[in-house]
C-alpha cells in the first residue's frame, strides 16, 4: 500500500494506521490539521495522495554519517558525549572504507589458476633412495570462515553483498497492533514491561544470477543499543515462510509473530553474544543454501528475517542497527553470497525447470 509520508499521528510524525482513524494529522500543512476520514480513505491511504493539494515532495533523508544527540521512542539517552560520538563516527566511515576496498578488489581481482609446484633439490644427497619432495599450494577458502573475512570467489563467480532498503527494516511491538515502525534506525528484540518486540529486514535476491550455484552464505547484524539489555536472555534470527513476504511494509506485529518459521539461522545468542559495534556473524547450512536457490529458480526473490528475543520474564530488549534513519551508525544487515558461474545460457524466466534431461 503507497500510503502518504505526510500522514501521521497527533503523537508521532511516523506513526500511521492502514485505515482511517481520527488519530490521523496532515503535516504537509503548515500547521498539523485534521483530515476528515473520508478524505483518507479516498487520498491518503491510497497511492492517490500525491494529488492531494497539500502534497509536496518529502525531504531527502539525512546521510547516516555521525550520529549526534538521539531520543528514540524509549526516551533521551542517559547521557551527552559529543567527542565520543565524533570519535566512534570516524572509526565507523574508515571502517566502511576499509570494507569497501576489501570486499571491492575481492570481486574485481581476477581469479588467478591454483596449481601444484613440485620443489626437488638441485644438489642431491649421495644417500640411496634420496627422493624429491612434491608441495601443493593451499588449496583456496570458498567458505566465510575467521580469521579471513572475505574467501577467494569461486571461479567464474562472485561474491554477492546484499543489504535490505530502506522502508523493509525496523521493527514492532506487541502494544501497536494496527501499525509498525519500518523505516526507523534500530532493530529491537525482546521484552521490556511486558511489551514484547521483534526486529524486522528483507533481502532482495534478484541480483544474484538464477541457476548458479551458491557455495557459502552469512547474514551479519552489528549491534546499536544496549540500553534495555537485562541479565539473562536468548536472541536468534529465524528466516520466515515465503507468504510473509508480500505486503513486507504492510505487516503489524501479529502478522510477523505469528508467521511460520522455515528456518533458524545458528548460533542463537546471549547476553554475552551482544554489544554496541559488534557484529553477529550467522552462517547458512547447506540446506538453507539450497532453499535460497530454489527461491531464485522459483522467481520468488526476496526473503524476509524476524528477529526474535525474550518473550517473557525481566526486562531485556537489545537492538542492532537497520542502516538507516537519524541514528544509524552505518552498518546495515548483511548478506553475503559466494556464487559459482552463472548457467550459459542464462536461464529463461517465467518457464519451469527441468528436473531431468529427457532421453
Amino acid at each position: 500500500m503507497d500510503l502518504c509520508p505526510w500522514l501521521g499521528t497527533d503523537q508521532d510524525h511516523e506513526t500511521r494506521y492502514l485505515e482511517p482513524a481520527r488519530a490521523h494529522v496532515c503535516y504537509a500543512q503548515e500547521r498539523p490539521a485534521d483530515v476528515e476520514l473520508d478524505y483518507q480513505a479516498r487520498f491518503c491511504l491510497t497511492d492517490k495522495h500525491r494529488t492531494c493539494r497539500f502534497y509536496r515532495e518529502p525531504p531527502p533523508p539525512p546521510a547516516p554519517l555521525t550520529p549526534g544527540k538521539v531520543e528514540d521512542e524509549f526516551g533521551p539517552l542517559p547521557g551527552d558525549f559529543p567527542t565520543l560520538w565524533v570519535i566512534i563516527g570516524i572509526v565507523a566511515l574508515l571502517a566502511a572504507v576499509v570494507v569497501v576496498y576489501y570486499y571491492g578488489s575481492a570481486l574485481w581481482t581476477p581469479q588467478p589458476t591454483v596449481t601444484p609446484t613440485t620443489a626437488t633439490n638441485p644438489h642431491p644427497s649421495p644417500t640411496p633412495g634420496a627422493t624429491a619432495t612434491s608441495t601443493a599450494s593451499p588449496a583456496p577458502t570458498f567458505e566465510f570462515t575467521a580469521p579471513t573475512a572475505t574467501p577467494t570467489p569461486y571461479p567464474g563467480g562472485a561474491i554477492y553483498s546484499l543489504s535490505p532498503q530502506a522502508r523493509t527494516t525496523g521493527w514492532v511491538a506487541s502494544n501497536e497492533p494496527r501499525s509498525n515502525h519500518l523505516g526507523d534506525s534500530h532493530l529491537y528484540a525482546g521484552v521490556c514491561d511486558d511489551i514484547i518486540y521483534h526486529g524486522l529486514f528483507q533481502f532482495d535476491l534478484s541480483p544474484v544470477p538464477r541457476g548458479a550455484t551458491i557455495h557459502a552464505a552469512i547474514v551479519e547484524i552489528t549491534g546499536l543499543d544496549d540500553r534495555r539489555l537485562g541479565d539473562s536472555g536468548v536472541w536468534e534470527v529465524r528466516v520466515l515462510a515465503r507468504e510473509i513476504d508480500e505486503g513486507w511494509n504492510r505487516h503489524t506485529f501479529r502478522d510477523v509473530h505469528d508467521a511460520s518459521v522455515q528456518w533458524t539461522l545458528f548460533p542463537a545468542l546471549s547476553v554475552d553474544d551482544l554489544a554496541v559495534g559488534k557484529t553477529n556473524v550467522f552462517a547458512l547450512s547447506r540446506e538453507q543454501i539450497r532453499d535460497l536457490e530454489q527461491r531464485l529458480l522459483d522467481e520468488h526473490y526476496t526473503v524476509s528475517l524476524r528477529l526474535d528475543g525474550p518473550l517473557a520474564g525481566e526486562n531485556s530488549v537489545f537492538a542492532w542497527d537497520a542502516g538507516h534513519g537519524p541514528a544509524t551508525r552505518g552498518y546495515r544487515p548483511r548478506l553475503l553470497l559466494n556464487v559459482g558461474a552463472p548457467p550459459q545460457p542464462p536461464l529463461p524466466t517465467s518457464t519451469p525447470i527441468p528436473t531431468a534431461t529427457p532421453e
